[in-house]
Formats: structure tokens, sequence, C-alpha cells
């Protein structure tokens, strides 16, 4: 799930809420009713499309983390099997590699994403700017383990004298997939020792993984344009 994604089903939730339709639905209708003579009902409408405001203000302003923390919950469990298959999937690739550092790497990973979404499932984080970076961060370097294996296939098609700026560009994906995992290793820990989902804290946390996610993505993006032959590897 992207960032688009989870923002529109946070947004859903809380817009989409039956004590925030049903007041609004209710209001409008009587507000429509009192145009054909029955006055009183203007005056009911208004009252009933305020209490659907208030209620949309509630959970916009003092339960967006909650609703952010059941929306990632929810929707982590609808898709539990189907990442787990990818994943194997991917770990029995990467065996093939000879290279127990992307074996490795993704074992880490696992690990460390399980326990971020047991961290989210317990209530410790719903921020959801911190749920998002993190989310991403695996999401990316997941994906340079899959380029990582790509460009390991690609030289093994060449002669051995040809397959250095290949390896070479497998060799810093795995650097960044280490690196990226130990920060979201010291985020991780960094949650488990707070004794409440603190904002003040996990914005810290939060602004350290955005960092680590720009310069991942930053590395992929170089990587596709050395495949496309834009740079040169130095």
């Amino acid at each position: 799930m992207n960032d688009k994604e989870f923002r529109l089903k946070v947004l859903k939730a809380i817009f989409l809420h039956p004590a925030v339709v049903i007041p609004f639905g209710l209001g409008f209708i009587l507000v429509l009713e009192s145009f054909f003579g029955l006055r009183g009902f203007r005056v009911l409408g208004g009252l009933s499309i305020f209490a659907g405001l208030g209620v949309l203000m509630s959970r916009l302003t003092w339960k967006f983390e909650d609703i952010a923390q059941k929306t990632f919950t929810k929707w982590h469990n609808k898709t539990q099997a189907e990442q787990k298959r990818s994943l194997d999937f991917l770990e029995n690739e990467l065996v093939c590699d000879g290279d127990p550092r992307t074996e490795r790497a993704l074992g880490r990973l696992r690990a460390l994403y399980k326990a971020f979404v047991d961290s989210v499932k317990s209530g410790k984080v719903k921020e959801y700017n911190f749920l998002n970076t993190a989310e991403k961060l695996f999401k990316t370097s997941i994906g340079n383990l899959r380029l990582s294996y790509t460009k390991w296939q690609q030289a093994m098609e060449l002669p051995g004298d040809c397959r250095s700026p290949l390896m070479a560009e497998r060799d810093r994906l795995i650097k960044e997939v280490e690196a990226s995992t130990e920060s979201l290793a010291n985020a991780v820990e960094q949650v488990h020792e707070l004794q409440a989902s603190k904002s003040g804290e996990l914005a810290r946390i939060r602004e350290e993984l955005d960092k680590r996610l720009d310069f991942a993505r930053r590395v992929e993006g170089r990587i596709e344009q050395i495949e496309n032959g834009h740079v040169e590897l130095e």
C-alpha cells in the first residue's frame, strides 16, 4: 500500500463513518423538506448537520492517529498471507546468489517488520507519518533486494570479465539495504523503549527514517540511471 492509498483509506474511515454520514444525510433531508412548507424541519436539519460536523471534526482532530493505526492493522491483516508468499519466494531466489548478506538482510527485515507491526497493533505506535515512513522504508529495502537479485542474474549471463559493473551496482544496493535495515532496527528499538506513543519522540525517529528512505531511493534511482546509460559508475 503506497502513501496515497493509505491516506485515502484513513480519510474514508473518517468521513464515511456512520456517526458522520447519518447526521449529515438526515439533516440534508430535513432541510430539503423544510422548503416544502415544514419549516420546523429546517432547524432540526441544521442541528443534525452541525452534529455530524462536530463528529467529523472530532475524528479529524482527536482520533486521527487512532484511526490511522486501526486502518494499518486492518490492511496488514488482510494482506499478510500474500506478503508472506511474496517474501518466501524472494527468499528462495536469494539463496541462489550465494551471498549470505542478502539472505541475512531479508531475514532481519522480516523480523523488524513483524516487531514494527506488533508495536502498531499494541497501540504503542499510532502516528500516521511514522507508520507511513516505516512502511515505505521496508518496501524500498525489499525492492532493492529484488533489484540486487536481478543484477546478479544479469551478471551471470555475461562472461566473467564483463560482470564487474553489474556486480558493483549490486553491491551498492546490498550495502544500502544493510544500512536501511540498521536504521529500522534502531527505530524499532527506540519505539519499544517509549513508555507511550509520544508524538515528539516518534517525530524525531521518523525524521531519521525519512533521511534513510530518501537516501535509499536515491541509490535505487542512480542504479536505474546507470542501467539506462545516463551516468557512469564511479
